[in-house]
């Protein structure tokens, strides 16, 4: 699967990559993540401001590997979250892969997590 290509698709071309991940991954990282780090370590969602006609960046399709570690150690220490935390919602609630590769958003206020999808392919669905 072409997790990338299938985010430039939803995304309308309208991504900012980034060079790939440097460090080790660590094996908890899913496979399906993995592949998408290797090629751009994050994925930035962008639009064009119409009077400059200039790209800007608007927020994080998927977290850079720094940032899925330090929001899954902290998510996981304060929350007990099991999963990777790999981006948000845009309202500062996390989407998680959880052990079984289905996709969760997790409100910190109410401690509830809400299946959003059953993989991360059909999290990425047009």
């Amino acid at each position: 699967m072409d997790y990338i290509k299938q985010i430039f698709e939803i995304y309308h071309g309208n991504i900012l990559l980034q060079p790939p991940c440097q460090s080790e991954i660590f094996s908890e990282i899913p496979q399906e993540l993995r592949s998408i780090l290797s090629i751009s370590n994050g994925i930035q969602e962008t639009m064009t401001t119409p009077l400059i006609d200039q790209r800007e960046v608007i927020g994080w399709i998927i977290y850079p590997y720094d940032t899925i570690m330090s929001d899954t150690d902290f998510y996981k220490a304060t929350y007990k979250i099991d999963g990777i935390v790999f981006a948000s919602d845009g309202a500062g609630n996390p989407f998680v892969i959880k052990p079984n590769g289905t996709i969760v958003c997790f409100t910190g206020i109410d401690c509830e997590e809400t299946e959003v999808a059953n993989s991360l392919s059909n999290f990425f669905q047009l």
